[in-house]
């Protein structure tokens, strides 16, 4: 292994330190969240749509694959765009995706689990267990698929008055959705780790 530079060593430390303080910044401050969460899923429609374009002018391609590809591509740039400009569409789109992906999840662990006889009895069985839970997930993730649930709290010691109109008082919160935590928790998470592997790498100093 050949050693790597000191300018370098010190980049991947400091660029590990900045993601981990991102991570940290995505909990405590959800706009930063949902606006990260919104760039990086426009920018990955982006791509694809992009790429889908460049494939359907492959002369090579049989016509109706062209087809294929620009329309998907196509679709992947009005998409992207969309998520832009509604950026609550982009976070319910990533909430949907997010659930159908637990969903996937969660049966792939019930069907290992299940007819994988190589694998030890007590870890097929917590195979089983977990997929049966990440299933139940997805399905509150999926059922509401929004940023959060508006409440209306009514304070007790705010009441209208008998025979005025008078409305009743109260004020309104919103309160994450359970696929909103998630998306936030793993968004945090990949930061955390890629932060603790950059540090890891410049401490080291290896290639």
């Amino acid at each position: 292994m050949s050693e790597t530079p000191t300018w370098f060593r010190a980049l991947q430390v400091t660029l590990g330190v900045l993601a981990i303080i991102l991570a940290v910044a995505v909990w405590l401050f959800y706009t930063v969240a949902i606006f990260t969460m919104i760039f990086l899923f426009a920018v990955s429609l982006m791509v694809i749509g992009f790429s889908g374009i460049f494939e359907g002018f492959d002369k090579t391609l049989p016509g109706w694959r062209r087809g294929l590809w620009l329309t998907l591509g196509l679709l992947s740039i009005v998409i992207a765009f969309m998520v832009i400009v509604f950026p609550l569409v982009g976070i319910s789109l990533l909430i949907i995706l997010l659930g159908i992906g637990l969903l996937f999840n969660g049966f792939t662990g019930i069907i290992q689990g299940a007819s994988d006889s190589e694998l030890d009895s007590w870890y097929r069985a917590l195979l089983v267990i977990l997929g049966v839970l990440v299933i139940i997930v997805s399905f509150f993730v999926l059922l509401n698929p929004t940023l959060g649930t508006v409440l209306w709290y009514w304070p007790p010691y705010i009441l209208p008055l008998p025979g005025t109109s008078i409305p009743p008082l109260g004020f309104y919160s919103i309160l994450p959705s359970i696929g909103y935590v998630l998306l936030v928790f793993f968004l945090s998470l990949g930061f955390v780790v890629r932060g603790i592997q950059a540090i890891l790498s410049g401490i080291r100093g290896k290639q």
